[in-house]
């Protein structure tokens, strides 16, 4: 553009000044043209790339919260332990991360009958635990007699979380028997998830299969078809069975057993022993407190009479002194009055011989 606008300012004829001040206001003006093109474009692209940004701002947000989303809706449906329930239907309930129920699933067709008009998510595993029990006994599953075993076995590898799993549930089957008013035993156990694998391969519940692996223990020739439609309680019944007979096949067993007889024995003899000795010890004990009753009571009476002889005796004495007394009493008024008489007679004697002295003395002077 220079080299352009040089060859039309040659072609022009004016004086040198006006030329050279003509040109640089032109370039000026072209100067400023393009800066303010300049300008414009680079508004332009920094507009451009602002809206590149926001598009792809967007489209990023669209995907990390779609794949957020996703993650969450994940966490929620995948189940990551189990819980088995088993009466004779049997059925497990898939739990996620949280402990929260998002499935269920039958195992036979008793299993089907309770299932029907249970949905067990968005609920907690001790509400949909309860509800599964009483649709069973809705169905007449659960005895009337309480003979009745509800086996709950959690299915994961995580102690702690097994431990959470079957609280849940064992309270789930006790809010349904509060309700129904039934009685029942409850089994809990707890298997690893390489044994629910198993299970599945051979269609029965992995709570059953751990109950029906026990009784293989007891008794190898046992095996799974044998009690794969058999109820919780049959099976049970003959663990306990396998498990007595078993104690009393053992010789140390037995061994262990006589000696328990024989201490049982021992300290029912010893604890005879000790009751007759208490016995007679209460009975000597009863003896001499009556003996020494019946001496103190003879004691007592003996004293109380020598005390009574002794009192009768004082008053014999007393009466006796007041006799004497008396008597005494008599005899000095006796003297008094002989005294006193003795007395009279002398004085009257007395006056009798001074009378006849008188007389005499009359008889002198007369003569």
């Amino acid at each position: 553009m220079n080299i352009r606008f040089k060859s039309a300012m040659d072609r022009v004829t004016a004086e040198e000044d006006l030329i050279r001040r003509t040109e640089f206001f032109l370039k000026e003006k072209l100067n400023e043209k393009s800066n303010q093109t300049n300008v414009v474009k680079s508004t332009r692209r920094k507009f451009m790339m602002n809206k590149w940004i926001a598009v792809a701002a967007t489209t990023f947000l669209a995907i990390s919260g779609g794949a957020l989303g996703y993650k969450v809706y994940e966490y929620k449906n995948t189940p990551v332990s189990y819980v088995s329930l088993d009466i004779n239907p049997s059925v497990e309930i898939s739990v996620n991360a949280s402990g929260d129920p998002v499935d269920v699933e039958s195992y036979n067709q008793d299993g089907t009958t309770i299932l029907k008009g249970i949905d067990v998510k968005g609920k907690s595993l001790k509400k949909a635990v309860s509800e599964l029990v009483l649709s069973a006994v809705n169905n007449q599953f659960i005895e009337a007699d309480g003979s009745t075993v509800v086996s709950v076995t959690t299915e994961t590898d995580d102690k702690t979380v097994a431990k959470e799993l079957g609280k849940d549930a064992e309270m789930g089957v006790n809010e349904a028997l509060k309700i129904s008013g039934k009685t029942v035993t409850i089994e809990k156990n707890n298997i690893a998830l390489s044994n629910r694998i198993e299970a599945k391969k051979l269609g029965i519940s992995p709570g059953k299969l751990n109950l029906i692996h026990k009784l293989q223990e007891l008794d190898p020739a046992i095996s799974v078809d044998d009690y794969r439609y058999a109820k919780v309680k049959d099976i049970m019944a003959a663990i306990h069975g396998k498990e007595g007979k078993a104690v009393s096949d053992n010789p140390l067993n037995n061994v262990n057993e006589q000696n328990k007889n024989n201490r049982d024995q021992n300290n029912s003899q010893i604890s005879d022993q000790n009751k007759d000795d208490d016995n007679k010890n209460n009975s000597q004990i009863d003896e001499q407190n009556k003996n020494n009753g019946v001496q103190n009571n003879s004691k007592i009476e003996d004293q109380n009479k020598n005390d009574s002889n002794q009192q009768n005796s004082n008053d014999g004495n007393i009466e006796n002194d007041n006799q004497s007394s008396n008597k005494s009493n008599q005899n000095s008024k006796g003297k008094s009055q002989s005294s006193g008489n003795s007395s009279t007679k002398q004085s009257g004697q007395s006056s009798s011989e001074d009378h006849q002295g008188d007389n005499g003395s009359q008889g002198d002077g007369n003569n």
